[in-house]
């Protein structure tokens, strides 16, 4: 298959030539997991040709069938390329255990709160709310933490931690 696909970063269309797997729909959007054959050079870099990539639906113009014949292989798990209750960012496979700590402020909403079918929730006597869970998700945590403001805290990791604090210092240095 090949389609027009305007990356996040960009705002013109790539063409893209791609072997899809699978299409998941992760909180009302639509992403289709492929391989990817021959990918345009982006921002310096290049993707490896046969990586395994997601692409936005809505960002997707022009899709043509191509008559190419391609297998998925046989140890694909659709459940390695993205977390169902976190997003579906490709930028880590592994793992991480977010470790947050909500204030007295907000105690109610974070326990009240699903954040992962695995998570640990302890309310403790101040108020705050400790919550952990593990996803491979760090790009949509940091997004979340950041919605928060001052109510959330991150206890850990601390590659999570520090995504954070340089994401706010570009945002605070905005408004300097």
């Amino acid at each position: 298959m090949t389609f027009d696909y305007r990356p996040l970063q960009k705002s013109t269309y790539m063409n893209r030539t791609v072997e899809p797997f699978h299409a998941v729909c992760q909180k009302g959007n639509w992403y289709l997991i492929c391989r990817e054959i021959n990918p345009p050079k982006e921002n310096n870099t290049v993707h490896p040709s046969g990586d395994i990539r997601n692409f936005a639906l809505s960002r997707i113009k022009n899709p043509v069938e191509t008559k190419n014949q391609f297998a998925v292989p046989k140890d694909f798990d659709v459940n390695n390329y993205f977390d169902s209750e976190t997003g579906v960012w490709l930028s880590d496979t592994k793992p991480i255990l977010v470790e947050l700590e909500f204030s007295s402020e907000v105690g109610t909403f974070a326990l009240d709160r699903i954040w992962h079918k695995d998570q640990v929730v302890k309310e403790k006597a101040d108020g705050s709310v400790y919550v952990s869970f593990k996803t491979t998700q760090l790009r949509e945590v940091v997004r979340f933490v950041l919605g928060q403001g001052h109510t959330v805290k991150v206890l850990g990791p601390e590659e999570l931690r520090a995504a954070v604090v340089d994401e706010a210092r570009i945002v605070a240095e905005m408004y300097e």
